[in-house]
């Protein structure tokens, strides 16, 4: 699996669809995509957001990343920048920060977009 992070509008899904000739067929939105299935698409692209909507809804994120199945994973980096007033905000950066942990643990390569620009942070760009 490949792991790919950056701030927001930093060109991560640009850089991933043109690398890997992804189709929007190819993609799930982390925003809509089911949170209980997978739908045979090879990348999840905003995973920071179904973090988010995994947590809201109660559901165990661990069992969900036991059986992630995507090829690549795409999420924005949540930790950075001003931290938010609210409770709620705040933990739910913090349970994002903590799967993107995880997930970089197993992951094959983790590659950080910023500017347009890929840098593999482990493994090697692909």
């Amino acid at each position: 699996m490949i792991l790919v992070i950056g701030g927001a509008f930093q060109g991560k899904l640009k850089y991933v669809s043109d690398k890997f000739s992804l189709t929007p067929e190819d993609i799930d939105d982390g925003s809509l995509c089911s949170v209980d299935g997978f739908s045979g698409a090879r990348c999840l692209n905003n995973f920071h957001l179904l973090a988010f909507r995994l947590a809201s809804e109660g559901k165990d994120a661990e069992d969900f990343l036991k059986n992630i199945r995507y090829e690549i994973i795409i999420s924005d980096e949540t930790g950075g920048g001003i931290v938010p007033a609210d409770e709620k905000s705040r933990r739910m950066r913090e349970i994002s920060g903590r799967l993107l942990c995880r997930l970089a643990e197993t992951a094959d390569s983790v590659i950080r977009v910023h500017c347009g620009i890929p840098v593999a942070i482990k493994g090697a760009l692909p």
